[in-house]
Formats: structure tokens, C-alpha cells, sequence
């Protein structure tokens, strides 16, 4: 992203920063971006300055020993994080402005290639083909007058941002009957299964066994327990039975990002021919938008 907006037009000023001292705004005059590439999961009590940034008047900028002035910052605001914050502020102005991007896939073992970030910055041709995404992404954001991934509501921004900070606490809600009977149970492995596919479903990263396991029991009170399953002690789950998620995933239970998905694909199958034309006329077409945009 930097070397796509060249890095004199970058800047990396923290999202705590940006809350809490006084002279960071100055950091993003004249700035395409503001990158925080590791934000911290900590809980963030004062929005009134990231909706400010992401608003259309001009802020009050302050340089140390500088007289304070006025100025448009129309950096855009993109900040990297395992985990997202928690915030006091359940706004719709909040949620308005909010677009989470989630990033489920992980590259391990014969899948991670250490130079790839070299391989890309480096290669003039990735650059310019990364480039020409872009461009065709912002003709679509220009036609639609509007910007959203998979969640184009306030009530869908907030939901999916709800999903994101607490995924056991929203499976477990999905999930389990609401009045089990007193002997139902399921195993340990079964209910981490289901915790699976429902993180598939809605493209999240889940934490670990462990890591359910203690929240589960911890967070939400659930007990575990042991009982003799086909000749086996196993590990169960107490008084909990599970409605939906534990075998494959029902094709019927939409999400909110899935609707969205399938509506974001109808103007491109309306639009025919395109991915059959050759490498030649997508390469006219690309060059035709850059110059448009260029």
C-alpha cells in the first residue's frame, strides 16, 4: 500500500496517538494515508477524533511552537489489528464510517514465502497489475456512489463488528438451543467443529481449541464434564445442545456477509463477456481507465 501511494504520501501515525497526543494531526496534512500497521486491542473511550478525521470539514492542527490553523486532512484512516478494539461508543455515526476487512486465511509451513512483500514491491509488473485492481475497483465505487465490503447497512456494519470482537460469544448464541434439557451434552471435539464452520461461514479467524475451550467455560459458564461415548471417555459440554452447525454447513442459513457477496456479484454477471475477452482487450480496457483516472 505504500509503495502503491509512494511513501512521502504515507504517513504512520498510531490510532493511540492520534487520541491522545496533542501535536500528532500535524502528521497527517498532505497525506493520501495513515497507516497503523499494528494496532493495539485495547478499549478506545473517545471516537470524537477518528470521526472527525473521517468527516468533511476542516480539523485544528497544532505544530509545537507553531500558532495553531485550520487545514483539510483527507488521509484515509487504515489500521491493521489481531484483534478489534472494543469501544463505549455504539453509534450509528460510528458504525457509519467503519469498514472492517477480514483476513481469515493464515500461510504456514509450505504456504509461507517469507519474500513475498520483496517479491511484490520490488516487481514493477505485480505493482502496476495490483495498480490496475485498483483502478477497476474505484470505477465500481464511482458508479455506485458508495463504498462497502459485505456490509452496506449501519445495523450490518454493527453486527459484523459485534461477530469480529466476541466470535464464541456469537456461536454460542447461534449455536445452542436457548432451553436444552437437563442430560443433553455434546462432545468437546463436536462443539469445536461446529465453532469451525461457523467461523468458515463467516469468514472470521477463530481462536484455538484451547482457547475456546477456557472462554467457553470461563466467559460463559458452560461445564464441561466426562462421559463414556461407544466404549470411550470422552469430554463434554453440560446441558447444551447444538441446533445448528454440527454436521456441514446448511446452505440456508445466510449471513449478513454472504447476501452482500451475492449482491456484489450480480452487476458483473449482468455485465456478460467480460471475463471471456481476450488478454488483449482487458489490457486496452485497464490502460483506458488509467488514463481516465490518470
Amino acid at each position: 500500500m505504500s509503495n502503491l501511494h509512494g511513501k512521502k504520501n504515507v504517513s504512520n501515525v498510531s490510532l493511540k496517538s492520534l487520541v491522545k497526543e496533542r501535536f500528532a494531526l500535524v502528521d497527517l496534512v498532505n497525506k493520501d494515508i495513515n497507516l497503523d500497521t499494528e494496532l493495539a486491542s485495547t478499549s478506545i473511550n473517545d471516537m470524537s477524533t477518528l470521526k472527525k478525521l473521517t468527516g468533511t470539514q476542516p480539523l485544528r492542527v497544532e505544530q509545537k511552537g507553531q500558532p495553531a490553523y485550520d487545514v483539510e486532512i483527507y488521509a484515509k484512516q487504515i489500521f491493521n489489528a489481531n484483534e478489534l478494539p472494543t469501544t463505549s461508543d455504539n453509534s450509528d455515526s460510528h458504525y457509519r464510517r467503519e469498514i472492517i476487512l477480514s483476513f481469515p486465511n493464515q500461510f504456514e509451513g509450505e504456504n509461507e514465502d517469507p519474500n513475498l512483500l520483496n517479491k511484490f514491491i520490488t516487481n514493477k509488473e505485480e505493482i502496476s497489475g495490483i495498480f490496475n485492481l485498483v483502478v477497476n475497483s474505484m470505477r465500481t465505487i464511482v458508479n455506485r456512489n458508495k463504498i462497502h465490503v459485505h456490509a452496506s447497512t449501519i445495523s450490518q456494519r454493527r453486527a459484523k463488528a459485534k461477530l469480529i470482537q466476541d466470535p464464541i460469544g456469537a456461536f454460542l448464541e447461534e449455536a445452542l438451543a436457548k432451553e436444552p434439557a437437563k442430560d443433553d451434552y455434546e462432545t468437546s471435539e463436536d462443539m469445536h467443529d461446529a465453532f469451525e464452520r461457523f467461523c468458515q461461514h463467516h469468514t472470521l479467524l477463530g481462536p484455538g481449541f484451547d482457547k475456546f475451550s477456557e472462554d467457553t467455560r470461563n466467559k460463559y459458564g458452560v461445564n464441561k464434564g466426562r462421559k463414556m461415548i461407544d466404549g470411550k471417555k470422552k469430554t463434554i459440554w453440560q446441558g447444551c445442545k447444538l441446533v445448528k452447525w454440527k454436521n456441514t454447513i446448511d446452505s440456508s442459513q445466510k449471513t449478513l456477509m454472504n447476501e452482500e457477496s451475492e449482491k456484489e456479484k450480480q452487476p458483473l454477471q449482468r455485465e456478460g463477456g467480460e471475463e471471456k475477452a481476450s488478454r488483449e482487450e482487458k489490457y486496452r480496457r485497464e490502460q483506458e481507465e488509467i488514463r481516465k483516472w490518470g
